[in-house]
């Protein structure tokens, strides 16, 4: 979509609601002559059936519906990783796609995110953390619950949910974990040190994908948003074809480039954030991208 198109579209589909102004953009037909695309990926974490738990990591069952339903209701058209990546490799898309993602592998994404994507027909990607799979508790402290790898299997059997790599055990959490909290060097680490250990990470993780859902990932989360260039290059040499970090916006990806589909931009959805702003919020990142 051109600038021209774009503000065209912005001044036409201006709607105040509750004296917030959406911005639908709406447009027909599939995106197969387009050279790039702004792609809005949504990343969500922890869902709750309690108002009181809400978050700037958690978001109610029917907060998560309202915002994947007005993305729908606007024209946005939901896709997945492999089609973006098909995009970048000469396919097309349809108009104003958006990509749904779900970090860390809760217990929750299973039993309150996955009947709504059912329900909407909206797939979505999860970034699983591998060693925490059915744990109740992280270094002996009690924790948020994480789906097993057979409500995974459940899950990526629906054609609606596949899986990219969080680490199989370098996510860790800040004051909880003695050592490496995300792919960071520890403190007086050998780069081979650390390369060694990113790739024995990887290999794990890669193991049980391939038991269970009868490939590797190629997409990989980065824990905590945080890369650098030795794990960046280490994720390119073992085949990964997307990155995916936490810095907040949209990015643009462009046929024939595969370097814009690393440390791809994302758009935090928190439990404060009302489906009418998410909007209002996406309209915006992509007037800036344009």
């Amino acid at each position: 979509m051109n600038k021209r198109s774009l503000t065209f579209l912005l001044t036409a589909a201006l709607i105040v609601v509750s004296g917030v102004i959406l911005i639908p953009v709406i447009t027909g037909g599939r995106n197969e002559e387009a050279v790039q695309v702004r792609i809005p990926i949504l990343m969500f974490h922890a869902f709750t059936a309690d108002e009181s738990e809400i978050s700037y990591m958690t978001v109610t069952q029917d907060q998560f519906r309202a915002h994947l339903q007005t993305m729908l209701d606007a024209g946005f058209n939901p896709i997945t990783f492999t089609q973006l990546i098909n995009f970048v490799n000469g396919g097309d898309l349809p108009q104003n796609p958006f990509i749904v993602t779900i970090d860390d592998g809760y217990l929750c994404n299973f039993e309150l995110a996955f009947p709504v994507l059912l329900d909407l027909n909206v797939p979505a990607t999860i970034g699983l953390i591998g060693s925490r799979r059915g744990e109740y508790t992280y270094m002996g402290r009690p924790s948020l619950p994480h789906f097993t790898w057979a409500q995974a299997t459940e899950m990526h059997k629906s054609g609606l949910v596949d899986f990219a790599n969080h680490s199989w055990a370098m996510h860790g959490a800040p004051g909880v974990t003695i050592g490496r909290v995300g792919m960071v060097m520890l403190e007086g680490e050998y780069v081979g040190d650390f390369i060694y250990a990113i790739e024995q990470d990887l290999k794990i993780q890669h193991e049980y994908f391939r038991f269970y859902f009868g490939d590797r990932p190629y997409v990989f989360v980065y824990p905590f948003g945080i890369g650098c260039q030795t794990v960046e290059q280490v994720l390119l040499n073992s085949g990964y074809r997307a990155t995916i970090g936490t810095v907040s916006g949209v990015s643009a990806v462009k046929r024939y480039a595969p370097e814009t589909l690393i440390n791809l931009n994302r758009i935090n959805v928190s439990g404060y954030m009302a489906d009418s702003c998410l909007l209002y919020r996406v309209a915006g990142f992509l007037w800036e991208t344009n």
